[in-house]
Order: structure tokens, then C-alpha cells, then sequence
């Protein structure tokens, strides 16, 4: 139940819901402590239910949301939790308007934690939050550095993905390397693990970002509609076929496809049915807003 609620909180903040992202957030919280308590995948399924308050401008919720953490003793917290709960509470202090010492000391730690616990991509997150933070306190100078050294984590990221749609496509899944993706990215093999445990996340994310394209282009024809059934229709195939194997050849969707039926409970397989119900609902608003 708290995975499902997970993934509809994703959705409804990627369809720019937030406040329905917060009651779900707020409905999540119980159920997660009970799968869990601050255990096992807390470290992955919290920071999320947390962001979908402070996106609403909830001070109240965010603090309830904080509050497992918050008072949990601290030998119980893991690394990762900790650095999470960091960045989060510079950012609840930033929203609730504390001291702006306090709140740049916890956007700091955060940064620092999360990179000692090897979270590359949330560190580069909150690099980015520090920096437009410093921004709106009007030291411009001294966020520049911490926004340039995101903006080459998220580059970086791009790079690998770019690296591996390619070799996959032009090698086949099975037969392609990690090593070999980490030297046509022209990164080491250790910064790739530093986002990617195998090349099935690897894969997932390209599938993720090949599908979010489509949904780009569902939305524009979603906020201007054709004029007809008919119309909307040649319109949504349209978008499919201009975008569902620029990444991806047909042989990767298989092997995406026969990964998540083989492994449906898995992380992957999980993803993959989301953004497969993704698709599914956003053709039928695409028809339905005609």
C-alpha cells in the first residue's frame, strides 16, 4: 500500500498536483511506518512525502511529516535518513522563514551527508536548493559555484544514459557492459554505480525518460486540443511514433517488458507499470479533452 500511494504521489507532483501530492503524503505516512518503521526502504519512499508537503507551502504537514525522524533516537537513524532529514529541514526552515544561519548550517550538513553516504543525485539536488536559496538572500556569487557543480552532476547523468541507450541499440542489452557504457560516457566505472546498481536500472531510466517525452507532448495537446475524436486520435499516435524508440529500439522494450513480468514486484518491475498506467491515462485525457 505505501509503495502504491508512492507512486500516485509521483504522479500527481509530475501532473503538478501538489496539494493532492500532499494528501496523499499525509495518507502514506502510517502506512509506511507500519511496513517499516524508519528501516529498510524508509530511506527512498519518506524524502518524497515530505517534498509534496513543502511544495504546498504545509508548514504543519511538513513538521508532521518530519516528526517520525525527528524524535526517533539517533541510533536508529541511518546515515541516509540523517542526511535526508538535513536537507529537509533547511528546506522546512527556509519555508517557515527561521533563522537563516540555522537554515544554511542544514542545507550545508545535508550536502555534506549525503555525499559521504553516496547519494550523488540527491547531493546535486541540494546543491541546487542551497544555491537558490543563497539566490533569494541575495548572495548571487556564492551560489554560482554550488548551481555549476549540479548542473554537471545532472550532465554527467545525462551522459551515462545517452552512453547506454546507444550501446544497447547498437549491441543488444544482454550483451553490453557496464564497463564498456562507463568508457563511451568517458566516465569511471565507479561514478556510474554511484547512480546505477546494474544495468537494469540503467535501462529503467531510459525507459523513464523516453516515456516522459511522450507525456510532454500529451500534455501540450491535452492544453490545446484538437477539435475532434478523430483528430486527437491521429494526434496521440502521432506522438507515440515520434517518440517511443528514440532511445529505445524495439528489442530494449521487450526486455524492459519481460523484466517487469518476470520481476513484477520488484523495484522494476513496479516503475515499469507506472509508467505504463502513466501512458494509459494521459492517452484517455488526450481523447477525453476533445
Amino acid at each position: 500500500t505505501a509503495t502504491r500511494i508512492d507512486m500516485e504521489i509521483g504522479h500527481a507532483m509530475a501532473d503538478g498536483d501538489a496539494s493532492r501530492a500532499a494528501a496523499l503524503a499525509e495518507q502514506s505516512l502510517p502506512h509506511l511506518m507500519a511496513a517499516m518503521g524508519i528501516d529498510d526502504d524508509f530511506v527512498t519512499m519518506w524524502p518524497p512525502l515530505v517534498e509534496a508537503a513543502l511544495a504546498t507551502g504545509d508548514v504543519a504537514l511538513t513538521v508532521r511529516l518530519m516528526a517520525p525522524v525527528e524524535t526517533a533516537p539517533a541510533s536508529i537513524v541511518s546515515p541516509g535518513v540523517r542526511a535526508h532529514w538535513l536537507r529537509l529541514r533547511g528546506r522546512l526552515g527556509a519555508l517557515r522563514g527561521d533563522d537563516p544561519a540555522t537554515v544554511e548550517a542544514d542545507l550545508r550538513a545535508g550536502i555534506a551527508e549525503l555525499d559521504a553516504y553516496g547519494a550523488v543525485g540527491y547531493r546535486a539536488r541540494a546543491q541546487e536548493e542551497l544555491g537558490r536559496w543563497l539566490i533569494s538572500q541575495g548572495r548571487g556569487a556564492e551560489a554560482t559555484p554550488l548551481l555549476d557543480e549540479a548542473r554537471a552532476t545532472y550532465e554527467e547523468i545525462g551522459a551515462i544514459l545517452a552512453a547506454a541507450a546507444r550501446l544497447f541499440r547498437d549491441h543488444g542489452y544482454e550483451q553490453v557492459k557496464m564497463e564498456a557504457i562507463a568508457a563511451a560516457a568517458e566516465v569511471s566505472i565507479g561514478t556510474i554505480y554511484n547512480y546505477y546498481q546494474n544495468k537494469g536500472d540503467l535501462l529503467m531510466a531510459i525507459v523513464a525518460m523516453e516515456v516522459n517525452e511522450v507525456l510532454a507532448a500529451g500534455e501540450k495537446v491535452i492544453a490545446r486540443p484538437p477539435r475532434s475524436a478523430d483528430r486527437a486520435i491521429d494526434t496521440l499516435i502521432g506522438n507515440y511514433i515520434e517518440h517511443s524508440l528514440v532511445y529505445l529500439s524495439k528489442e530494449m522494450w521487450r526486455q524492459a517488458m519481460a523484466i517487469s513480468t518476470q520481476q513484477p514486484d520488484s523495484p522494476f518491475g513496479m516503475t515499469y507499470a507506472d509508467l505504463d498506467l502513466r501512458l494509459a491515462d494521459h492517452g484517455l485525457q488526450q481523447v477525453l479533452a476533445v
